[in-house]
């Protein structure tokens, strides 16, 4: 079972620096770039474990999508509980979701990664605990990892 894509652009060069990490250990693409992001890791990742067809790239991100939601949902409960689930089920069908978990892209990576920080953010206000503050710490590094721009205001 398949899925005919043809990746092109952004897509094609973390394609291919997936498979180069997975068969050659490096993070050069056929054309010579070196993209030092956590994305083409979390491909190659899927690659090795499920193997090389797109679909299983689309299924893991629709489940980090699904879990953003849910985490929004935890975020938003905080102010009311009818307004979280609007949010999360606005989120879950907003046209520009549904697009990036069916493409080779950091984008769904990325607001997983945000919308977790954001719950840890505000979980650590209410429970002051060091493993909270170790969390956020870990995604705020892997923030920077998979969407470098993200702390613009560091450089």
């Amino acid at each position: 079972m398949g899925v005919n894509v043809n990746p092109m652009g952004d897509s094609q060069v973390y394609e291919e620096i997936a498979h180069n990490i997975l068969n050659k250990g490096t993070v050069y693409s056929v054309e010579g770039y070196a993209i030092v992001s956590l994305y083409p890791f979390f491909v190659a990742g899927i690659f090795f474990i499920f193997g090389t067809s797109h679909i299983n790239i689309f299924v893991i991100q629709s489940i980090l999508g699904a879990m953003s939601a849910a985490l929004l949902f935890l975020c938003v409960r905080r102010i009311s509980t009818a307004v979280a689930v609007i949010a999360s089920i606005l989120f879950g069908i907003h046209p520009l979701m549904l697009f990036y978990s069916k493409q080779v892209m950091t984008e769904s990576v990325h607001i997983f990664l945000a919308v977790s920080l954001t719950f840890l953010t505000l979980k650590v206000l209410e429970e002051s605990r060091v493993w909270i503050a170790v969390a956020i710490g870990f995604l705020m590094g892997l923030i920077s990892y998979a969407a470098p721009k993200q702390f613009s205001f560091v450089e």
